[in-house]
């Protein structure tokens, strides 16, 4: 191939080069573009979670929570699986929220706080395994996902948690 006919192809890698470094820095820094929140099984097709980048693992199933914690991301969407490290006392100030902890890495604790007023009870104990898809939010005792339940005011798609292969909403 001629010097001449390299010149353009040489230009697309270069261009194609820049444009994954660029799209591979802001995912980084958290600029990219979020995904949309993930509805319950049964509320159309299931997507399943983008791909994590950094240093945490693909297949973490905590890996949305792990870097909205790290990127300091309150608000966002996320979806895990994980055993209930420790159940709390449920908060009894309207409205209601059955509440416990799981841990998602070494110096990751997270605290589970589902509305018993809106959604049923979770039939869960200490070392039960269990999915989520709620908001990631970090309060002044640590991190924590809310809204595990439907949204009654229709703002938003709501999460769910999943127990022994049934929603609760």
């Amino acid at each position: 191939m001629s010097t001449r006919a390299q010149r353009p192809l040489a230009t697309i890698i270069a261009i194609l080069v820049v444009a994954v470094w660029i799209w591979w820095e802001q995912r980084e820094r958290g600029d990219a573009p979020e995904a949309p929140p993930r509805s319950a099984p049964g509320e159309g097709r299931e997507q399943s979670p983008p791909r994590p980048g950094g240093v945490i693992a693909p297949a973490d199933p905590n890996a949305e929570l792990i870097a909205a914690w790290r990127a300091g991301k309150d608000g966002t969407w996320v979806s895990g699986r994980a055993r209930v490290m420790k159940v709390l006392s449920d908060d009894l100030e309207p409205p209601r929220h059955q509440r416990f902890l799981f841990k998602v890495q070494p110096d990751l604790v997270v605290k589970l706080s589902h509305n018993i007023d809106i959604a049923p009870r979770l039939p869960l104990r200490e070392g039960d395994e269990f999915e989520y898809h709620g908001r990631y939010e970090m309060g002044e005792h640590g991190a924590l996902v809310h809204w595990t339940h439907r949204d009654p005011g229709g703002s938003h798609s709501g999460g769910w948690v999943r127990v022994g292969g049934k929603t609760y909403r």
